[in-house]
Formats: C-alpha cells, sequence, structure tokens
C-alpha cells in the first residue's frame, strides 16, 4: 500500500484488543490537512495511556 498507517476499527476481547478491519485510506487524512491536527498521533498516545497489562 505504501502507507506507513492506515485507518484501524479496533475491538475490545476477551484476549486484549484485536483488530476487525484495516483501510489504506480513510477520511481522517482530508481532516488532518484541513485542520492541521495529527489525529493519528492522538489516537496512538491514547491507546498508549490507556492500555492494560495482559
Amino acid at each position: 500500500m505504501g502507507q506507513n498507517v492506515a485507518d484501524l476499527d479496533m475491538l475490545r476481547s476477551n484476549h486484549g484488543p484485536a483488530m476487525s478491519e484495516a483501510k489504506s485510506r480513510s477520511g481522517r487524512e482530508r481532516v488532518e490537512n484541513a485542520t492541521g491536527e495529527d489525529f493519528g498521533r492522538t489516537i496512538a498516545e491514547f491507546f498508549e495511556r490507556n492500555q492494560t497489562p495482559g
């Protein structure tokens, strides 16, 4: 796909987070270009702060 980041849909499971879908492009890119915000980084930082061991 040639991209460093894709749009991922995640679900909780008994075994921790599970990826349900990955897309090569999303509407997030257009929003980021319009606002100048890096939502991918914000989302990754959220997951890092809120992950549970196991």
